[in-house]
């Protein structure tokens, strides 16, 4: 049954001609005090190019977070709705564990399956064994 749901999250879907979206779940966290580290399943055959990624995180507390710290650089969280956050993560970072310092927010973990983090990768380049004329 979890596996199922898995591949179900790992959902690869066409957004432009040549662009494609990845939903990427939490395969494991950790936060403790204001910091949280995040590890993303990523698919078997990788992503040939990320062009962009978005990670989402929904607040387990009241107050929104002050500005953030991904991976040791400044992160703004855009507010979206029912309590969730947008962070833009940087490009090289995508595909490698995130560190974040919450500003004193607190998060939901990878464990609460509702309400578990995300990250959404979007590409531009050619899958791998595509070869479109």
């Amino acid at each position: 049954m979890a596996a199922l749901r898995l591949l179900r999250i790992l959902t690869v879907a066409g957004m432009a001609a040549q662009a494609q979206t990845a939903i990427l779940e939490c395969i494991s966290g950790a936060q403790v005090e204001g910091r949280m580290r995040l590890i993303f399943r990523v698919p078997g055959a990788g992503l040939p190019k990320v062009e962009r990624a978005t990670l989402f995180l929904h607040l387990d507390s009241d107050p929104p977070p002050k500005p953030m710290k991904l991976n040791g650089r400044h992160a703004a969280p855009a507010a979206q709705e029912k309590g969730w956050m947008a962070v833009t993560v940087p490009v090289k970072e995508a595909l490698k564990p995130i560190r974040l310092e919450t500003g004193g927010a607190v998060f939901h973990s990878c464990s609460d399956r509702d309400n578990a983090p995300y990250l959404v990768v979007e590409q531009t380049s050619t899958p791998r064994g595509r070869q479109d004329q």
